[in-house]
């Protein structure tokens, strides 16, 4: 599975795949997860959010492509 990721420092976009990472556009990241490290209450969050209907705000604001 393919991934978005955004350099924290440099701000610049990435595809990650098995370990690689591709320059990217933010275009090309459409649609894709965004790569993260996930602490029990974000999936927490994400899951009932899921569930409800609604939008994850930890996942919002973690995403590329917003």
């Amino acid at each position: 599975m393919r991934y978005a990721k955004k350099d924290i420092l440099t701000g610049k976009l990435s595809s990650y795949f098995q370990g690689a990472e591709t320059p990217a556009t933010k275009d090309q990241l459409s649609g894709l997860e965004t790569l993260a490290v996930w602490a029990h209450p974000h999936i927490v969050e994400r899951l009932e959010a899921q569930l409800e209907g609604r939008e994850s705000k930890f996942l919002k604001s973690v995403s590329v492509t917003v």
